[in-house]
């Protein structure tokens, strides 16, 4: 018997879907940017974790990591980096 999933389901809305498939398949917005969105993709649509990592070629934390910000915060939440320590920009 497979192991059952812990993390409740992604539910996404048509117009986020539409939104995550658009950004997906863009050519223009930055790498990381689409990366997230092809594994909320994947996610929402019932993909196992595991496999979502190898299709990527990324590892499962960062799978994980994306789902649980969108799980949490939302989706937008999820495609933009999380604010880092270090020393402030000065001009």
């Amino acid at each position: 018997m497979p192991f059952q999933r812990k993390r409740s389901a992604l539910v996404l809305e048509e117009k986020d879907f539409e939104f995550l498939e658009n950004l997906a398949a863009s050519r223009t917005e930055p790498y990381s940017k689409v990366k997230r969105a092809k594994m909320l993709l994947a996610y929402a649509r019932g993909e196992s974790i595991s496999s979502i990592a190898r299709r990527e070629q990324t590892d499962r934390p960062v799978v994980e990591r994306c789902v649980d910000k969108a799980l949490s915060g939302g989706i937008m939440t999820a495609l933009r980096d999380l604010a880092r320590s270090g020393r402030p920009p000065v001009i």
